[in-house]
């Protein structure tokens, strides 16, 4: 069956066996409108979206094991999700049907070893071989900050709070970006896209999806 195509052309890629499976994450700090992005692209390009926060706060909610547990502290701390329980939660949501032919993901790639541990948690979810998308968009610390302090719509966003999660986020950042890049440069199956998200949504909208049909031809 031909792809559907969606806007501008770009197929739609839940249509069609002769696609690999891509899987598409966006790593910025809060502020960086990665979030805004993912979903836009998702809409585009026809993947369901899946942000990592959704399935945490979920698990944090209704989840009484240690999962759950784990959830909980982190919440509570302003701190990251441990890599095991990270890993258990997100194979199960990419294992359903809905994300086996591609997804679209915001969160990942935050924490030391994520990296490395990848390929073996979409593995874990049945999906072999995937072409795996990195946008990294970037954004001063300083700007970041203040879209998030300027604009606060979580209940736990004190300045103290949105200090504490754009450390977390920085700390590490470029070991693992640089690990990404290696992968990137030496393994066609992933590919790493540095964007200024330090402009208008439609201008880093734009240079996304430029840069994606570029980069999957």
């Amino acid at each position: 069956m031909e792809a559907i195509t969606g806007r501008r052309g770009v197929p739609d890629l839940r249509e069609g066996d002769s696609h690999r499976k891509h899987i598409i994450i966006f790593v910025g700090p809060e502020g960086s409108g990665k979030s805004s992005q993912a979903k836009l692209l998702a809409d585009q390009i026809g993947l369901p979206f899946l942000t990592y926060g959704d399935v945490f706060r979920r698990a944090a909610e209704e989840d009484d094991t240690c999962i759950g547990d784990e959830c909980r502290r982190a919440f509570r701390e302003h701190d990251y999700i441990k890599l095991p329980v990270l890993k258990e939660l997100i194979s199960r949501e990419i294992k359903k049907e809905e994300c086996q032919g591609g997804v679209v993901i915001d969160g990942a790639l935050r924490i030391p070893g994520e990296v490395e541990t990848f390929e073996e948690l979409l593995q874990l979810a049945g999906i072999e071989n995937p072409i795996i998308f990195v946008f990294y968009l970037r954004i001063p610390g300083w700007k970041s900050f203040e879209r998030l302090v300027d604009g606060r719509r979580r209940q736990d966003d004190t300045i103290d709070a949105v200090q504490s999660r754009l450390f977390n986020f920085y700390s590490d950042l470029g070991k693992r970006m640089a690990d990404v890049r290696k992968r990137s440069d030496r393994n066609g199956d992933w590919r790493f896209i540095q964007i200024n998200a330090n402009r208008t949504i439609e201008e880093v909208g734009g240079e996304i999806l430029d840069k994606f049909e570029h980069e999957d031809d």
